[in-house]
């Protein structure tokens, strides 16, 4: 991820403030385009729902953001990215944490994501392909996209919902 600019997308997640409630809910996966990152939307909500519970999944507001991977930090930055190495790349783990050892807590469900999307590229996968966390110097979030969106579980299928939109029914 060096040489001319690189931009990538990924997803975060700000829960209705409850008791318990953590302030944003963190993907570790960057997607190439906006097309991309909400093709794995089910992925996205079945971590979330691991890592932080039911509730607080279901009542987040997701938002699409930007990073430059081309950019260094700058000196004494607060936040850069930590990543993950894959077959030689440091890929970039989502949310800019400013301690490694958050990234850590991650770590099984990195590996569960690149191992389904090894299987749907009928691609081989093993668990020692995933390398040693890294620190990836970039920028953190040089832009965000104030499109939100929302999930609400119906039966089986999840359904994107404009943030204006707080229902529980189906829309269609």
């Amino acid at each position: 991820m060096s040489g001319s600019d690189h931009l990538v997308y990924y997803l975060r997640g700000t829960p209705d403030r409850f008791a318990g409630a953590s302030d944003s809910i963190e993907v570790p996966r960057v997607y190439e385009s906006e097309d991309e990152a909400r093709a794995e939307l089910s992925v996205v909500m079945t971590l979330s729902r691991m890592v932080h519970g039911d509730a607080v999944a279901d009542s987040a507001s997701w938002f699409l953001q930007t990073a430059d991977v081309a950019s260094p930090p700058t000196i004494d930055e607060e936040q850069v990215f930590h990543g993950y190495l894959l077959a030689d790349t440091v890929y970039p783990l989502a949310g800019g944490w400013s301690e490694l050892l958050d990234a850590f807590d991650w770590e099984p469900f990195v590996c569960e994501i690149e191992r389904a999307r090894a299987h749907r590229a009928r691609l081989p996968w093993q668990r020692d392909m995933l390398g040693q966390f890294s620190i990836e110097t970039c920028r953190p979030t040089c832009s965000i996209d104030y499109s939100f969106f929302r999930f609400t579980p119906v039966a089986s299928e999840l359904l994107v919902r404009p943030l204006n939109v707080y229902v529980t029914e189906p829309l269609f």
